[in-house]
Parts: structure tokens; sequence; C-alpha cells
């Protein structure tokens, strides 16, 4: 309940969605998928279904009026996923602060070296104004309305 915001790198998605996992597959297609899924586990612990932040957000009773600035790679070739999120997360409340900044020919986890480190401040700057201090003019100019009342 205290979380606000956050600004969250690269990988938007429900990765369940995007394994395709329920989905009719080749036998070799499904020994790969279980591979991935069965290689995460060992990794981390977790089931790969975890990997659904949106869906999380979902989940969670008042999470809708909180800000989430998304941070993506236009090289990234999960981008119609996190875009689709963006939509979902916008359809939830229209008081949302909520936006996805797509940095040009930036991978995963490349966004501060494709955008520089001034680019990178100015943007993140501009939703944590806005976010805790209610300095919104720079977040506005670049993202529009929606911020948290």
């Amino acid at each position: 309940p205290d979380v606000r915001g956050a600004v969250a790198e690269g990988g938007y998605h429900n990765m369940y969605e995007v394994m395709g996992v329920g989905l009719p597959r080749t036998l070799i297609e499904n020994l790969i998928q279980w591979g991935m899924q069965a290689a995460y586990r060992l990794n981390t612990g977790d089931d790969i279904g975890v990997l659904d932040p949106v869906g999380a957000l979902n989940a969670l009773p008042g999470v809708p009026g909180r800000g989430l600035f998304l941070v993506y790679g236009s090289d990234e070739p999960s981008l119609p996923g996190a875009q689709r999120q963006l939509a979902r997360l916008k359809s939830l409340d229209a008081a949302f602060m909520t936006a996805l900044w797509i940095v040009p020919e930036a991978g995963h986890g490349g966004y501060l070296g494709a955008a520089g480190e001034a680019e990178y401040t100015r943007q993140v700057t501009a939703f944590y104004d806005c976010l805790f201090f209610a300095r919104c003019e720079a977040w506005e100019a670049q993202w529009g309305t929606g911020k948290i009342n």
C-alpha cells in the first residue's frame, strides 16, 4: 500500500503468453518449451508463470491509481506484448499514471546506453517529480495527463 508507483524496465509480458503455453505445438516445440520452463525453475525455484507483472498488478486490490512507467527497447521482440499490456493497464482506471517509453534502437537492458544518461534521467525524473511532488509539467508535456490525484 505504501508504493505509489514504479519505473519498470523491459519484459512487461506474460511469459506463458509469450511462450504459447497451452497452445497446440509439435513434439519438438513442446520439448523446447518444457526445457525452458524446467531451466527457469531450476535457476530460480519459481514457475515461469510468475513472470506476469501486469497480471499481478491487475490482481491486486487498489493498484489502479498508482503510477507505472514502462521503459522498453524498440528492438525487443516482445514489444507488441508490452503495448497490449499498456492498453490493458490504461483501461483499468483513467487516473492511472501509466506510460510506455519505447527507447529507439535499444534491445533488452540497453535503454541507458541507447537513450543516453541525460535523456534517461530526464524521463525518469519527470515521472517521479509528478508522482511524488506534484510537479507534472515535464511529465504532461511528454506523456499527457493521467497524473495521480
